[in-house]
């Protein structure tokens, strides 16, 4: 039998751990882009305000409802599939080259971070719009759920 060699226990262990770093990095989605309970924010709370359940019970009307669900289908945008997956090929192609490339990815890594960035300022401004579609006694009871959700998220 052969012996296993040290480079190979590294590559195994890096390749495990990206690939599944992967998924976590991302997020959970389903196909249309929303995330699930256990996503990013306040882990399940519902504290996310493009989350469904921050609007219950403050009565929109018919047309802020229309409104919000224009302003998420746009903060979604397009589909990045073909980004993510020329991403993890590049990643892939760090980890198995002979020599590792620190300047690629370096420059993988920061181009990540501007996606990043770009996605997390459009989510911003998506809600900001939201919130200000609300009247000001819905802004008032946003605005308490809100609070209470940064406390239950101090709590854990």
């Amino acid at each position: 039998m052969k012996a296993i060699t040290l480079k190979s226990l590294v590559l195994a262990g890096v390749t495990g751990a990206v690939l599944l770093a992967s998924p976590v990095m991302a997020g959970p989605h389903d196909g249309e882009g929303h995330q699930h309970k256990g996503g990013h924010q306040m882990q399940g709370k519902g504290c996310d305000l493009m989350g469904h359940g921050m609007f219950r019970g403050l009565d929109l009307t018919a047309e802020q409802k229309a409104q919000i669900k224009a302003i998420a289908k746009e903060q979604r945008g397009p589909n990045n599939q073909g980004a993510n997956s020329a991403h993890h090929q590049q990643m892939q192609a760090l980890i198995t080259a002979p020599q590792f490339d620190k300047a690629k990815a370096s420059a993988l890594i920061e181009k990540q971070q501007n996606l990043r960035q770009e996605m997390m300022l459009k989510k911003l401004e998506s809600q900001n719009k939201i919130y200000n579609l609300l009247t000001a006694e819905q802004q008032q009871k946003l605005q308490q759920r809100m609070e209470k959700c940064a406390n239950q998220g101090k709590k854990n």
